[in-house]
């Protein structure tokens, strides 16, 4: 009885005869419906090659990178380029929104830093335009680009004034400021927060406890600032009786107004 062997038929090439739990010498016969139609002792060997083909992914060859955002006046942050095929050094060229190309080389390992200036405030787009390694080859692929943002601290460049008024008025405290960012408002009042949420502390209508001692909290995502402290004197009503006769202020957004007190026989008018 003849083992059963296996026949493995590859595409575009010869059938190879792989034998299963069988020990050398080998013999092979061929059959045809069942009947041995040839037998011998001797088997052809054939050797071919097998070619396996490795699969890459499309990885990037230079990449830069960067923070979001900075503040202004703060120490510089980096863009950091960077290469990961051919040979060191690599020379970077790049452009900052759209400006002249520039370039800079890596000094040890795979990748060089560029500081980003941040005396001004505003958005900085770097974009990588080619990346040339040691050997003078222009690596293919990695073109990109970040954009960062330098942020300024808010500035305040109208503090809140002092006012004196009297019960029953309308007054208000106002702060005037500039920043690259929307601005969030916090009034205090005697260190306390009161409820005022904008550039405007509406006082309507002043009465006793509006005296006090108020100053302004402003936020943005680059940091917060507080105004000078202000106060708010209210004075007191006129009630009948005597009174010392001198200019007074009675509201502070009116001028003062000086009263004149003049004696008939009848009374005072």
């Amino acid at each position: 009885m003849y083992e059963p062997i296996r026949f493995i038929q590859l595409s575009y090439l010869t059938p190879m005869i792989c034998f299963h739990q069988m020990t050398a010498p080998y013999g092979y016969g061929m059959h045809r419906r069942g009947r041995v139609l040839s037998f011998a002792w001797r088997i052809i060997l054939s050797v071919f090659v097998v070619f396996f083909l490795s699969l890459k992914a499309n990885a990037q060859k230079a990449t830069l990178s960067a923070p979001a955002s900075v503040k202004v006046n703060t120490p510089s942050s980096n863009v950091v380029f960077a290469g990961f095929e051919g040979k060191e050094p690599y020379t970077f060229h790049y452009t900052i929104n759209g400006g002249p190309e520039l370039s800079v080389t890596t000094q040890k390992g795979n990748s060089a830093n560029v500081p980003v200036p941040t005396n001004k405030a505003g958005a900085y787009t770097y974009r990588l335009i080619r990346t040339v390694d040691g050997n003078n080859v222009v690596i293919p692929g990695g073109r990109e680009s970040v954009t960062l943002s330098v942020n300024d601290i808010p500035t305040i460049t109208t503090q809140p004034q002092s006012i004196v008024t009297g019960i029953g008025c309308n007054s208000s405290l106002s702060v005037v400021a500039t920043s690259s960012e929307t601005n969030t408002y916090q009034w205090r009042k005697d260190g306390n927060v009161i409820g005022g949420n904008s550039s405007i502390l509406s006082l309507i209508p002043i009465t006793a406890t509006s005296a006090g001692a108020y100053n302004v909290t402003l936020t943005t995502a680059s940091g917060s600032l507080i105004s000078n402290p202000v106060n708010v004197t209210v004075n007191p009503p006129l009630v009948a009786g005597s009174h010392d006769i001198s200019p007074i202020t009675a509201c502070s957004n009116y001028n003062p107004a000086a009263l004149s007190v003049s004696g008939t026989s009848g009374g005072v008018s």
